[in-house]
């Protein structure tokens, strides 16, 4: 009979595998830095810390939760999956639709 351990980690799903760009291989604060300067550079507005129902979003989880399900396009045309990352941003279910709709945007003015 294996070992408890053994048969725990027998159990275990097997992470799935992406390939992470170099930009999500970076520090956070490097992560956001770099994109500050990208935004200079294009004379863009940047927010490194956009807000969703007061709740301060995370930039680089943001960016790389969207890699991981295909991109933004990907997750653009896939039904709800906005939705499904604002529930793992823990984001108020009751108003989903709303913001879902602001995770996106923020998304799209800061990382796109």
């Amino acid at each position: 009979m294996p070992h408890s351990n053994q048969a725990e980690e027998a159990m275990e799903e097997p992470e799935e595998e992406v390939n992470l760009p170099p930009s999500l291989q970076l520090d956070h604060d490097t992560f956001l830095s770099q994109l500050a300067a990208f935004h200079k550079e294009r004379g863009t507005t940047f927010d490194p810390a956009p807000r969703v129902n007061n709740k301060t979003i995370d930039l680089q989880r943001l960016y790389r939760s969207v890699l991981v399900d295909g991109g933004y396009d990907q997750v653009s045309r896939t039904q709800k999956a906005w939705r499904k990352l604002a529930h793992e941003f823990h984001l108020d279910s009751k108003n989903g639709a709303a913001y879902a709709h602001q995770l996106k945007t923020a998304f799209y003015k800061n990382l796109a």
